[in-house]
């Protein structure tokens, strides 16, 4: 009896999990179907930022009317951030769910998982900050501008304010090492000297001799890279030892869903404000877009529709990479293109944080 309930509820919990795992299919008539795979992280320390994704492509994904040319299934993995889970989600969306096209997370497998997408001639586009792999694979794509396009207006604020010396505390992945690359060719054309790096793992938690020995160098200020699971550890720590030196940060603290401790920080930010948008965010979700870099995302979904509607059969990928190098105006981040490389062209703006929410600086 009891091998027999077991038996039972294997088969419940099973049940539960499609049902609970149902791919989102936008279907009208008998049309093909374009189906599209996204992985993101939807539980963990990243979640925040990864629901959020998710939302905006859920937003364009019920904008599709009911005329198009074709159906639309789109099939979410859930990968934790956590680069083994990426592929193991690549895999199944490419062997077993077929999909035509591909949105990544930006745990760090993208790189792999665009050559695995590439020998099934599909299209990868990433959210992680990755300069190799586009110039590498003509598959890949950038979803977000990288640091490159955007560094500067931070490297210009810290000469406006006489900072000379620079500390770098980064997570040791591929993110933070592409952005410490870029901030260590351009610092010097700023008057500015990086005095230290710091390398610490996405897990740590104790950051109690980290920021005693940071302080040791004496810099003007530290330029934080690190990730959700660790940022506000660190940020309370530095209070707790009575550190004042200050911080600021490429694009990180927008990933912060609670920012109350960063009161009157300024930091650079590739997110960028739609006021329009923001409001029909609001009116679907009853909250504001307080992650708005999560618009680059909506238009990289945006552009792959739009582009499947100007055919009438299901185009190859490389017809989809032809149409991928027009230049578009006026989308919800403004005008944007891609270089012949897959290179996402984008530009960042200065923010401050004010009554725990991030706001664009005065003057940008």
């Amino acid at each position: 009896m009891k091998k027999i309930l077991g038996i039972i509820i294997g088969i419940l919990v099973v049940v539960g999990l499609f049902y609970f795992n149902q791919p989102r299919e936008v279907k009208h008539n008998n049309k093909e179907t374009i189906k599209i795979g996204i992985i993101l992280p939807l539980t963990g320390a990243s979640a925040y930022t990864g629901n959020i994704y998710k939302e905006l492509y859920d937003m364009r994904l019920a904008e599709i009317p009911q005329n198009s040319k074709f159906n639309y299934k789109v099939i979410f993995s859930d990968d934790e951030l956590n680069s083994q889970k990426s592929l193991t989600a690549a895999n199944k969306l490419l062997y077993l769910d077929n999909v035509d096209v591909m949105f990544l997370s930006f745990s760090g497998a993208e790189p792999a998982i665009s050559d695995l997408a590439k020998k099934q001639n599909k299209l990868a586009f990433s959210l992680l900050w990755d300069t190799d792999t586009p110039y590498q694979n003509d598959h890949a794509f950038n979803a977000l501008p990288l640091p490159d396009q955007f560094v500067s207006p931070l490297l210009q604020e810290l000469q406006k304010r006489g900072y000379k010396r620079v500390s770098v505390l980064l997570g040791n992945h591929r993110t933070g090492l592409n952005s410490l690359k870029i901030l260590k060719n351009e610092a010097p054309k700023y008057g500015l000297e990086i005095v230290d790096e710091q390398f610490v793992d996405l897990n740590e938690r104790d950051f109690r001799i980290l920021v005693n020995k940071m302080e040791l160098k004496k810099p003007d200020i530290i330029i934080s890279l690190l990730f959700p699971s660790n940022m506000l550890m660190w940020v309370r720590t530095l209070k707790e030892q009575g550190i004042t030196t200050p911080i600021t940060s490429i694009d990180g603290f927008d990933l912060l869903e609670d920012k109350s401790l960063l009161e009157g920080v300024w930091y650079v930010s590739d997110s960028i404000s739609n006021p329009e948008f923001e409001r029909r965010y609001k009116e679907k979700y009853g909250k504001d877009l307080s992650f708005t870099q999560a618009l680059w995302a909506y238009e990289a979904l945006n552009n792959l529709i739009n582009i499947y509607e100007t055919f009438d059969t299901k185009p190859t990928d490389e017809q989809l990479i032809q149409a991928l190098y027009k230049k578009r105006h006026n989308t919800v981040v403004g005008d944007v293109y891609y270089d012949g490389n897959g290179i996402l062209n984008g530009y960042g703006v200065m923010k401050i944080i004010h009554n725990g929410k991030s706001e664009i600086m005065k003057g940008q």
